[in-house]
C-alpha cells in the first residue's frame, strides 16, 4: 500500500531531498546514514526526530545546486497548524478552489496589464521597459505566485 504524505510536510521533503541526492551525497551533508535519513522521511516511524540543522544542511545543498527546497514551505504549514492548535488564527484559511482561481485569473489578467503598459510605445520607455516597469512587472508576477502558492496550500487542508 502507498503512503500518502501532506503536500507541504518535512517527511515530503526529505523524500525530494532522497530523490536529488546519492547515498554518499547524504552522508557528506548530513553526516548520517541514508537509513537513518529514510526513518525521518517516515511520517510513521518511533525514530522520526528530524533536527533542525539537518533540515538547513539539506535545504543549503540543494539550493546551493540551484534546486528547490521543500523545509520552508513544510515548517511554515508546521508553524500554522501549531499556531491555530494553541488557539490562534492560522496563517492560512483555505478556500474553494474555483474562488482561488477566479483570483489567479484576476492576477494573471492585472499582470498582462502592466505588461502592456509597460511595453507601449508610448510608455516612457518605449517598447523597451524601464527598471521602474520591470519591477512593476515583477510585483505583479510575485501576486500570482502567491495566489498559487495559496492554492497548493488549500490543498493541503
Amino acid at each position: 500500500m502507498v503512503k500518502v504524505q501532506k503536500a507541504f510536510s518535512v517527511e515530503r521533503a526529505i523524500h525530494s531531498v532522497l530523490a536529488e541526492f546519492d547515498e554518499h551525497e547524504i552522508k557528506q551533508i548530513t553526516g548520517k546514514s541514508i537509513s537513518l535519513v529514510r526513518k525521518w522521511a517516515d511520517e510513521d516511524c518511533d525514530y522520526n526526530h528530524f533536527p533542525w540543522e539537518q533540515a538547513v544542511n539539506l535545504a543549503a545543498a540543494l539550493l546551493a545546486q540551484g534546486k528547490q527546497e521543500r523545509f520552508t514551505e513544510a515548517f511554515r504549514n508546521a508553524l500554522s497548524r501549531k499556531v491555530e492548535q494553541c488557539g490562534g488564527v492560522p496563517a492560512h484559511t483555505p478556500v474553494h478552489p474555483s474562488e482561488r482561481l477566479i483570483d489567479l485569473m484576476k492576477e494573471v489578467g492585472d499582470v498582462a496589464a502592466c505588461v502592456r503598459a509597460a511595453t507601449d510605445p508610448k510608455s516612457p520607455a518605449g517598447q523597451d521597459m524601464s527598471l521602474a516597469e520591470r519591477n512593476e512587472v515583477t510585483k505583479e508576477l510575485l501576486e500570482v505566485r502567491d495566489v498559487i502558492d495559496a492554492a497548493l496550500r488549500d490543498m493541503e487542508f
